[in-house]
């Protein structure tokens, strides 16, 4: 289960015995998780309420109003 995890590429120890990590190498590795988050998130260049022009797809050149921003 754990290992069919998109990004989990093993366990630390060894293979029939994994090992527990400090609670220092978690926080570690929660706080990096989060600052690449912080930059993946794309700026949103309109507001909720605004309308816009669509500008590829189906719905080609179809204007819309923007209901909700799902960052």
């Amino acid at each position: 289960f754990i290992r069919d995890t998109p990004g989990v590429i093993g366990f630390a120890g060894t293979k029939d015995k994994p090992i527990p990590m400090r609670q220092s190498e978690v926080d570690n590795m929660l706080a990096q998780m989060k600052e690449r988050e912080e930059k993946v998130k794309p700026k949103v260049s309109f507001e909720v309420g605004e309308t816009v022009k669509v500008a590829d797809g189906p719905f080609q050149n179809q204007n819309g109003i923007v209901e909700e921003i799902d960052p």
